[in-house]
């Protein structure tokens, strides 16, 4: 189940669907409470959307998975390109990259039986439909309709990676996935106990794991909230030795994509008062934009600001520009900062449900630009150092 569906049930929030779930929530709405016609209509589109996700997991390059071969599932993160290629030099044998998003690299290996995959459909419908409509849980009686849309839309997605996991050979020496999301479950649902996680973002309390055999975590708050929720799965912190030295007179602003529930263009009155600030304090400030950032929001607000490649790693990126500052809004970017010895700021409330829901307190770990003015002013005038305000924040 998503975040939005789980915070609604807990926080009474609103259900924040796209495009494709709207779609789905307006049929459901519309033949609620007729149970036969409810199952039919999962099922259904349960079958057509696995249709079209075999449709398009058409063969595409040929790879062998003969043993010895290990597996990294990818969506596009920002920090991608980096752990895969962490993950491809860490051991000679042969490294497979698939990506979740892009059914054709799974096709390019092996492609499920159709009517393998509609008669999954057809049994998992059933069964999530009998779990939410009989369910005693509260927050979930009363969001019983999202609920049904929530599986209705994840059945084909599901049905699809369970069978093309079940089809391929079991003895595989390393699976990696980046994001512990449906194809995750149907991944350890299909019989390989052996699969890992790497986190590539900040971790949310609303957000729901399968059981890895082990995760990888960039800071101790998580580490500390996973060891309680899950203590048979090895956990470990991922580390960083790397540090910027010699730090700039220049503010690194880490951009993030649109979603249905924020908008850039809200900011925009902050934006100006902080190109102000930095202009009368001779702070140049680079854009990195996201690598799934498309619009071209910062090119027409903000046309005399630099703009640098989405190809390079933030790594790379704060090792070459040594930033002092790194601003943000809610990035796992502020954590990548901090490790590296740059002060993170973060332009956000820390009121608003995004940030409430990381299991972080982004509060202890970073400056507020609405609130550590004077710090942040101290800083670009010389009165305090990058490595006293790192001190005060502390390790992640």
């Amino acid at each position: 189940m998503s975040s939005s569906l789980l915070q609604a049930g807990l926080f009474n929030h609103k259900v924040i669907y796209g495009t494709r779930g709207k779609i789905v929530q307006s049929w459901i709405s519309l033949l609620w409470p007729n149970s036969v016609l409810l199952l039919f209509s999962m099922r259904l589109i349960g079958c057509i959307e696995v249709t079209l996700l075999l449709r398009n997991a058409h063969k595409g390059q040929s790879w062998s998975t003969a043993t010895p071969c290990r597996i990294f599932v990818g969506f596009g993160a920002g920090p991608e390109e980096y752990m895969w290629e962490r993950f491809k030099n860490a051991s000679p044998i042969l490294s497979i990259r698939l990506d979740q998003t892009n059914p054709s690299t799974f096709g390019s290996i092996y492609r499920p039986n159709i009517i393998d995959l509609w008669r999954k459909v057809w049994c998992e419908a059933e069964i999530a439909f009998e779990v939410i409509m009989n369910t005693s849980i509260e927050p979930v009686q009363a969001l019983r309709a999202d609920y049904i849309t929530q599986a209705t839309t994840r059945l084909a997605q599901y049905a699809f990676f369970f069978q093309w996991w079940k089809g391929l050979n079991k003895d595989l020496k390393d699976i990696v996935f980046i994001t512990p999301d449906i194809p995750a479950y149907a991944c350890i649902d299909a019989g390989f106990p052996s699969v890992q996680f790497w986190q590539h973002g900040l971790l949310r309390k609303s957000l729901l794991f399968p059981p890895f055999k082990s995760l990888l975590l960039l800071t101790n708050a998580e580490v500390k909230y996973y060891k309680k929720l899950m203590p048979e799965c090895d956990i470990v912190l991922d580390k960083s030795t790397l540090k910027v030295v010699n730090h700039n007179r220049t503010i690194l602003f880490t951009s993030i994509y649109d979603t249905s529930d924020f908008k850039k263009i809200t900011y925009i009155a902050l934006l100006n008062g902080l190109c102000e600030w930095a202009l009368q304090k001779k702070m140049q400030i680079v854009i990195r934009k996201h690598p799934c950032e498309t619009d071209s929001f910062w090119e027409n607000n903000f046309s005399r600001i630099k703009i640098l490649s989405q190809k390079e790693s933030i790594e790379n990126t704060m090792l070459r520009v040594k930033p002092m500052l790194m601003i943000t809004w809610f990035s796992t970017t502020l954590i990548d900062a901090l490790r590296y010895n740059v002060v993170p700021v973060s332009i956000n409330s820390m009121n608003e449900c995004v940030v409430q829901d990381l299991i972080i307190n982004l509060r202890e770990h970073c400056l507020l630009w609405s609130e550590n003015r004077d710090d942040i002013d101290q800083l670009v005038s010389g009165k305090t150092s990058v490595e006293k305000i790192i001190n005060r924040l502390g390790k992640v």
